[in-house]
């Protein structure tokens, strides 16, 4: 990583998935020493840009992590304004 650098992380109950632009995916676990690890890859590199996806709290340790370490990291809420599956089904027609 370094900078210019886009970084997105799909967040599950076990691991958190990475995805770096130009440079390939990783995987760490979703416990304390995955968050470290990652939010000290992610510190040392000096990301422009980190997204997450919310995940039911599931993102909320690995968030505030990321602040605390004064890594940017947007409020994106995916689907978070629908409120049936029909227009989720139209915001992805709209956004593919």
């Amino acid at each position: 990583m370094g900078p210019g650098t886009f970084v997105g992380v799909d967040v599950s109950g076990e691991w958190f998935d990475i995805a770096v632009v130009g440079r390939g995916n990783q995987r760490v676990r979703h416990d304390s020493a995955g968050i470290d690890e990652l939010v000290s890859s992610l510190v040392a590199e000096g990301p422009v840009l980190v997204v997450m996806e919310a995940a039911g709290g599931l993102e909320r340790a690995l968030a505030c992590a990321l602040l605390a370490a004064g890594v940017p990291l947007p409020s994106l809420i995916l689907g978070a304004f629908e409120t049936s599956p029909e227009q989720r089904a139209g915001w992805r027609r709209r956004t593919l």
